[in-house]
């Protein structure tokens, strides 16, 4: 095979791979045995073409969704033969051979060669992910410094080793109270996956229960702002959270202020409905004087006059909160119809109801307000016993305040305030009362240290500055957080919001005038311009996968036919390295745009490609740009159309006989354009264009007594697969008998015939295992259904029209 011509050994390996993953694509629900049908098409392609770096990263997809791990591995192999940087088929080679090692000592042994100086000419972001599993082992093997040693070998050799760092932060967090380090290690972790929100909103916490307050609210932004660009949308606690640190870092006064924009926006959008309602003749609805602010917000602001002692103010919250629970309430107690259908059960309604009687009875001991009512509700609760014993004596001992008794209120909350941060704001809340200023302020600052992120901490620390008369001075702790946290350099909030600032994309036809020989190439480069080291792959902060939509002209006018977008995954790097670029050739014909343009050799083209990287799916199953979509635009590609050869078919035909190579392929695709324009052809020219396409279909099946066995078995992938699966032309009488494995293939995967036909028992009977199996297999679908039109026939609306080459 190698002493083929490699523009036909090429040509053959694409057309076999082509009509392999067509077929899979037009299976519904494909499972592992259409998978392995592909797989063995690619092998056998392969070995045709075995210089192909992209038959061989086709390979190990078909075989590792067939879960054929051996042949994975196979296909790994050469994969890294014909690219020594993949440093993503190296680790998955590599995790091979230490899965084959039974027990934990071989195991680590083989880890530790690989991590020693023997290794050391592996990609240091290979050697981190080895680092990290050997450290997982030597934890389940009980060697806590091994394991400590390990991990952090795994986050010194790869800092975008975002496993490593988030197990290297989990480490530190559970074990000291160090606040640089704490935040260091959560910075990391940031550093890793800029773009993962929790990881900027989970060193917000960290920062805020430090009391840095200012580097706290930059790093929620930065992670609310990726939650809504993902996400469409906060959740109410996120949003709870953020005007909770906007409450602490600039006072009650702004985070009141903000609550009220919020409340006006939502009356103004509320009297728009109205009004739209009333002038299309609709019910309106509630009127406008019963609009409430939501809940979370009203609580909000209710902790935010009390911390300032607001009494009236916070009556009016309280009057708002007591009717919208009252409403949930009435509604949980009388379902209607579409809540039931949702799925909730009558246990879920009734812890639904308990929770929310709570709320208020909390509500109402913390402001003081409507206590009759609430003691009532709590007593009902007790007598039900759908309380907790440390719930109740929780809730009495406020009331107790409420009533005065401040003996009785310390014995039912001293005994649960190491535990109960509820409890403990009572007890501070008591020394209030009692005039023992010093004592609250210690109870307060308790309070609002262990619940520095929520509501109850953040009123703590309103009433702490409320007795003091001063505004809190920020710790030393604190001091020194935020420095750090100003010395963060600011291109990573860029990051956040701008792809743009950390990587490129560009996309290239190759070569930009093209033959139909040449297949159909593309050139994509992603960079990372950025200034850290960044994972690549599916759902990383650099995303290799990218879709390739085309546009294309056929004699100067627009197509608009059958032509779906093509998805690549660039996932040959586990990290590029600041500068660094992944460039890769991708061949964009193994789909419905390549049978288009193998279809079309007989009119001029130009295409061009826009890349769209970071692409989402909708609800409708289409590609939409993501929140960090990157695009690019290639360049245009031109395809002259095959220059008709004068003096008829006859001509074509006689010209065939001497052909080799890149001509052999032009004259095999004149034969084919003109066969499938002479299957569309209507009126008085049809008569002729079958004739011509005849002849033709003849040349190529007199050709072939002298073709090599590539050239058969592209001359039928090429001519004789134009032909519906019921016909049988020149070319199949031809190659009838020929045993030569790779022609067997492509009549497999070609032509596909019935179950009963003889080819499959000389298949099986062959000496070469993949064919014998491709037999097998193909045998076995077709005959549970497998579609056996040849792809140009289910696809005939892809030819944009007749014309006669010959002319």
């Amino acid at each position: 095979m190698r002493s083929t011509p490699s523009a036909i050994r090429r040509a053959l390996s694409l057309q076999l791979a082509r009509n392999a993953i067509f077929r899979l694509r037009s299976v519904e629900d494909p499972g592992e045995r259409e998978h392995t049908l592909v797989g063995l098409t690619l092998d056998v392609a392969n070995a045709v073409h075995p210089e192909s770096i992209e038959l061989a990263r086709l390979r190990v997809e078909a075989w590792t969704a067939a879960r054929n791990k051996d042949r994975t591995l196979a296909a790994t192999r050469d994969v890294i033969a014909l690219d020594p940087r993949d440093t993503v088929a190296q680790l998955r080679l590599i995790s091979s051979r230490l899965d084959a090692k039974q027990d934990a000592e071989s195991r680590l042994a083989l880890y530790d060669r690989f991590l020693s100086s023997g290794g050391g000419s592996l990609d240091a972001s290979v050697r981190s992910r080895l680092a990290l599993d050997s450290a997982l082992l030597l934890r389940e093997r009980g060697d806590q410094d091994g394991y400590l040693e390990r991990l952090t070998l795994a986050t010194q050799l790869d800092p975008s080793n975002k496993d490593a760092a988030v197990l290297a932060a989990s480490h530190v967090l559970d074990r000291s109270d160090d606040a640089l380090g704490r935040v260091e290690m959560l910075l990391n972790v940031v550093m890793a996956d800029p773009l993962d929100a929790s990881s900027h909103l989970n060193l917000a916490r960290e920062l805020r229960s430090h009391g840095a307050f200012a580097g706290a609210m930059r790093f929620q932004e930065l992670g609310m702002g990726l939650l809504f660009r993902t996400a469409g949308g906060l959740s109410d606690e996120i949003r709870q959270e953020a005007l909770i640190g906007l409450w602490q870092k600039d006072g009650v006064d702004s985070l009141l202020e903000t609550i009220e924009q919020i409340e006006s926006s939502q009356r103004s959008m509320r009297a728009q409905q109205i009004a739209m309602a009333e002038a299309a003749g609709q019910p309106t609805g509630a009127p406008l004087e019963q609009h409430r602010l939501q809940p979370d917000l009203e609580m909000l602001r209710l902790a935010a006059h009390l911390s300032v002692g607001r009494r009236e103010a916070a009556a009016a919250s309280m009057r708002s909160l007591r009717a919208s629970t009252e409403q949930v309430l009435t509604t949980l107690r009388n379902p209607p119809a579409e809540l039931l259908a949702r799925g909730l059960t009558p246990e879920s309604i009734e812890e639904s109801i308990r929770h929310t009687t709570l709320r208020l009875i909390w509500l109402s001991v913390w402001s003081g307000e409507n206590l009759d009512e609430a003691a009532s509700k709590l007593e009902e609760m007790a007598e039900k016993g759908v309380l907790r014993r440390s719930a109740l004596q929780r809730f009495r001992g406020w009331m107790a305040i409420r009533r005065g008794e401040h003996d009785v209120a310390r014995g039912l909350l001293e005994p649960l305030a190491e535990s109960d941060p509820q409890a403990l704001l009572g007890l501070a809340v008591l020394a209030e009362r009692e005039g023992a200023q010093q004592e609250a302020v210690r109870r307060y600052a308790q309070v609002a240290m262990r619940q520095s992120g929520l509501m109850t901490g953040a009123f703590a620390r309103g009433r702490i500055e409320s007795l003091l008369g001063e505004s809190l001075r920020p710790t030393p702790t604190a001091t020194a957080l935020e420095r750090y946290i100003e010395r963060t350099p600011r291109w990573l909030d860029e990051m956040t919001y701008d792809p743009r600032s950390f990587i490129s994309l560009s996309i290239a036809h190759v070569p930009p005038r093209t033959e139909p020989v040449d297949g159909l190439f593309v050139r994509v480069r992603l960079r990372n311009v950025g200034r850290l080291p960044l994972a690549l792959g599916p759902e990383k902060p650099i995303e290799s996968r990218i879709l390739l939509s085309p546009q294309a002209s056929l004699d100067g006018q627009e197509y608009r036919g059958y032509m779906l977008p093509e998805v690549v995954d660039l996932n040959r790097r586990l990290r590029l390295m600041p500068g660094e670029a992944i460039e890769a050739n991708v061949w964009v014909g193994q789909g419905a745009v390549g049978l288009l343009v193998d279809s079309v050799a007989h009119f001029s083209l130009t295409m061009r490609w826009r890349a769209l990287q970071g692409f989402r799916y909708n609800q409708q199953g289409h590609y939409v740009q993501g929140p960090n979509s990157l695009s690019a635009d290639s360049d245009l590609m031109t395809r002259s159309s095959l220059r008709p050869l004068a003096g008829g078919a006859g001509a074509v035909a006689q010209a065939m006989q001497e052909a080799q190579g890149s001509m052999l392929i032009n004259s095999l695709f004149h034969t084919r354009g003109l066969i499938l324009s002479s299957q569309q052809v209507e009126g008085e020219a049809r008569a002729q264009m079958r004739a011509d396409a005849l002849i033709l279909m003849r040349a190529v099946a007199e050709r072939v007594a002298t073709m090599s066995a590539a050239e058969r078995a592209l001359a039928l992938m090429l001519v004789g697969t134009t032909l519906s699966i019921t016909e049988r032309g020149p070319i199949d009488e031809a190659l009838e008998g020929d045993t030569h494995p790779v022609v067997i293939a492509a009549m497999l995967i070609g032509r596909v015939p019935p179950p009963t036909d003889g080819l499959y028992r000389t298949a099986m009977n062959a000496a070469d295992a993949t064919v014998a199996e491709m037999a097998r297999l193909t045998r076995e679908l077709v005959s549970e259904g497998m579609p056996q039109e040849a792809i140009d026939s289910d696809f005939e609306e892809v030819v944009p029209g007749p014309r006669d080459m010959t002319k």
